[in-house]
Order: C-alpha cells, then structure tokens, then sequence
C-alpha cells in the first residue's frame, strides 16, 4: 500500500470522499474538526494507493514525538495493517518516537498487539 499526501489546499476535492465514513467514525469529536484541522495544516491527509487506485485515506496528527492516526478507512479495513510500514517512515521523518491511535472496535484487542502495539490507558502506541 502506498500513501499519498493531499495537499491542504486540495483537501476540498477530496472532502466529500471521506465525510461519510468520518460521520460514522466520529464518536469523542465532530468531523468537522477534521476539515478545519487538515485546512489549517495541524491534520494531513493521505490517500491510500493500492493497484494504482485510491483505495480510502488515514488522516494522521503529530502531537509532540508521537504521531496519531485520527481516522482511517479504505474498502478493505486494512489500512493500519498494510499500511504500518509507510505510517512509520512518515513518523521517523517527523523524528516521532511513537505511532498511536484510539478505537471502541473490539476487533483491534487482539490485532494491534500481532502488529506491536500496547495499549497505554485508551490509547494504542508502538515505539519506533
């Protein structure tokens, strides 16, 4: 999987991509926040490229050495499986020392721990 960074000021042709999922994801925040966070460049979107298509996104934050994964979605649930690998070299390039992310899906209660994280309070995160 590959990931493409969308710049902030083309966030709008992709906006209506991802609202819907983002609707459904929002459970602590409004996705509203996502646009104005991705606008204001504290957010940044990545599309994901599977086969040469645009397969979903994940919308990653940095906060302090630690980078966040705020949402992600593609047709094939996959994108912090397949996609792990790209996430890290993002957050290196960023000289984060973590990768963390927050879900209510209980699914990941026994993925994220094969693909190395641990959780920490509500939070998953992998040392890098």
């Amino acid at each position: 999987m590959k990931l493409k960074l969308v710049p902030y000021n083309e966030i709008e042709n992709y906006w209506d991509k991802i609202k819907p999922s983002l609707i459904k994801m929002a459970r602590n925040w409004r996705y509203e926040q996502a646009y104005c966070e991705l606008k204001y460049q504290s957010a940044f979107l990545y599309l994901t490229i599977e086969d040469e298509q645009e397969t979903g996104y994940v919308i990653l934050q940095k906060h302090a050495y630690s980078i966040h994964v705020w949402a992600a979605y593609n047709k094939k649930n996959n994108v912090l499986i397949d996609g792990l690998e790209r996430i890290k070299e993002i957050a290196k390039k960023h000289n984060c020392l973590f990768i963390s992310f927050k879900s209510y899906r209980k699914a990941w209660e026994k993925v994220a721990p094969k693909l190395g994280f641990k959780k920490e309070n509500e939070f998953w995160k992998i040392r890098l």
